[in-house]
């Protein structure tokens, strides 16, 4: 059966997290590694390079609060009724 997912949780992380993943999608460009068609993996490069310019916005500002992760969060490996994606 598919599952549409159209968010990802953060709540529970930190900024280093948002920090730290930003670096990630940024350490490709200088390394300049890449698998699969060049030409599909810039496309998605780019939207993730994009993702990144947001997770920097959100830990360079100091007004922004991540909200702790409540007791009943789902995991991304799970879906809402308990079972393995």
């Amino acid at each position: 059966m598919a599952h549409t997912v159209d968010s990802i949780p953060i709540a529970g992380l930190r900024k280093a997290h948002l920090f730290q993943l930003a670096a990630y999608i940024r350490n490709r460009d200088h390394d300049g590694w890449y698998y699969s068609p060049r030409d599909q993996f810039e496309a998605r490069h780019k939207d993730l390079l994009e993702l990144a310019d947001l997770l920097e916005r959100l830990w360079s500002d100091p007004d922004v609060r991540i909200a702790k992760k409540p007791e009943n969060a789902v995991l991304i490996n799970k879906r809402r009724d308990g079972n393995e994606i």
